[in-house]
């Protein structure tokens, strides 16, 4: 397992990754330092990171490994399909996944979401657009 750390514009990000997928991305209040080995991928990751927040890409090719429930993985697997630009309600991920009276489980679930950006939880809202 490898981490490092980059300054975005949002703030500090630590990036993990294991056997060559991302498994974590999390703010950090502060810059620490890391006992670091980046490797290939870390390196990928972090070029990648740094040109959606250029505006020079829209999506990623890399490969994640969130850790959840099956119900959570579920949900982010359909989050993953939302455009960019695009957002999509708790209710229709409901329903996309077959359960349309889960939009509250559905919020649950992207507020567990372990590798925000990649995975755009952002781009999901409440129905009335919030």
């Amino acid at each position: 397992m490898n981490s490092t750390q980059i300054e975005t514009p949002i703030g500090k990000i630590e990036i993990t990754e294991d056997n060559n997928t991302l498994i974590k991305l999390k703010y950090s209040d502060e810059l620490q330092i890391l006992k670091e080995n980046k490797s290939y991928y870390l390196n990928k990751s972090i070029v990648q990171i740094n040109e959606y927040f250029e505006g020079k890409r829209t999506s990623f090719d890399l490969k994640l490994n969130p850790g959840g429930t099956d119900f959570q993985i579920e949900v982010w697997k359909e989050v993953l399909k939302i455009p960019y630009g695009k957002t999509k309600t708790y209710l229709e991920i409901a329903k996309a996944i077959g359960d349309p009276g889960a939009a509250r489980a559905v919020g649950n679930a992207n507020n567990k979401n372990p590798i925000p950006i990649l995975i755009p939880c952002h781009r999901v809202v409440g129905a009335n657009g919030n």
